[in-house]
């Protein structure tokens, strides 16, 4: 017979609905074959499926340089000692940014302060935004701006990118991967655009205004789980609303994830690149540059070949004169080889209107190539016979 009140029985069952089923397990590896595995004999045994613990997650052992940490051997490095040296928020990002939870990390000094440096530089770079602006920055009120430069369109593109990936990843506690796009594959694009756009940052561009403090807002709530402290200082600072800790997590649109863009800017990179590494290899710095854009029957045959799916070189001829898209056999058959194995490495994902892409750019590559460039969509001048090397997402150039 049950003695205790009913009240008091119908009051611990509501608290236990209340808890249960605990969501994640958070233990050591260590312990898997002890109480980890009991906790799921036990909870199978004696409770609906409906109260099952919804996953366990086990993390990696501690090492120190490379060695496992031991308290006998001396081998250790407190916690305490380590937040007064570095920071919480240091601490905090090495050891999600190093490791997985459930695998080993390693505590390198020189990695640590690594760590120590990249933080200091968001700070850094929280600050340039509002000098760029040139007045008091207000998170919680941006401006928005119709973009119209592709530069500016692939940073949002790659933001969002960056998002999404880190979102994905955090539901999975996926830590370092996480930090890959919330800190390190962002800042790299994020280097980019500052570089693509330097001119701009002294001319109060709207556009760069507006996309520097959609990724600083953002950045700031991507990183407040990682570095809390850092996070709620900055979103003070810069006119975030409350507390950052309570802000809503950034959301991914994918209608502003676009692969065109990211190829858009893909191709002015790779020109510059391909127009140095010539330059270096003839060892001349030539007065003019001139680029040659596919032709549209090229682009026909890239789509044919992506239709086929594969490298087959006869279905692709085969639907090629068919459509009728060239009248010389021997040239489709030509650029069919190189397409065929362009497409293993050169994803088709539809024509992009290179020459818009390229005039838009046409400023920054010069810079960066020191020699006036002219961009062609025909074979009007053409002293070399370059034109005809012209494929999709890959325009030929001529020196001169």
């Amino acid at each position: 017979e049950i003695t205790v009140a009913p009240e008091i029985v119908d009051e611990i069952q509501a608290e236990f609905n209340y808890w249960y089923p605990l969501d994640w397990r958070l233990s050591a590896k260590d312990l898997v074959g002890n109480h980890l595995s009991f906790l799921m004999f036990t909870h199978a045994a004696v409770y609906p499926e409906e109260k099952w613990p919804k996953g366990t997650v086990v993390f990696g052992m501690g090492l120190l340089e490379g060695n496992k940490m031991s308290s006998s051997k001396g081998n250790v490095i407190l916690l305490a000692d380590a937040i007064e040296e570095y920071s919480a928020d240091v601490v905090r990002l090495f050891l999600m940014a190093s490791a997985e939870p459930w695998q080993d990390f390693d505590w390198r000094e020189k990695e640590v302060r690594g760590t120590q440096r990249r933080l200091e530089w968001f700070r850094e770079f929280a600050q340039k935004v509002e000098d760029i602006k040139g007045e008091k920055l207000d998170l919680s009120n941006i401006e928005e701006v119709a973009l119209e430069r592709s530069i500016d369109k692939w940073m949002i593109s790659q933001l969002n990118v960056h998002i999404k990936a880190a979102t994905e990843a955090l539901e999975v506690f996926q830590t370092r991967q996480a930090l890959q796009h919330a800190l390190f594959l962002l800042k790299k694009d994020l280097d980019h655009y500052m570089y693509r756009v330097k001119d701009l940052l002294d001319t109060k561009d709207p556009a760069v205004i507006y996309v520097l403090s959609t990724v600083l807002s953002n950045w700031i709530r991507l990183l407040a789980p990682f570095t809390p402290h850092t996070s709620e200082e900055l979103w003070e600072k810069f006119g975030g609303e409350g507390f950052v800790s309570f802000a809503k997590w950034p959301e991914y649109d994918e209608e502003l994830i676009s692969e065109e863009i990211e190829r858009s800017e893909s191709l002015v990179q790779n020109i510059v690149k391909d127009i140095n590494e010539i330059k270096n290899i003839v060892d001349t710095d030539p007065e003019k540059i001139h680029l040659y854009l596919a032709p549209d029957w090229k682009w026909e045959l890239y789509k044919i070949a992506d239709e086929v799916g594969k490298p087959d070189i006869g279905q692709i001829m085969g639907r090629a004169i068919g459509q009728n898209i060239y009248d010389n056999k021997k040239e489709i058959a030509n650029v069919a080889k190189k397409i065929s194995k362009e497409m293993t490495k050169t994803r088709y994902i539809g024509k992009i209107d290179e020459a818009t892409i390229l005039n838009d750019a046409k400023e920054f590559i010069e810079a960066e190539v020191e020699s006036e460039v002219v961009i062609h969509t025909d074979d009007s001048y053409d002293p070399q016979n370059k034109a005809r090397n012209a494929m999709p997402y890959k325009p030929a150039i001529f020196m001169e």
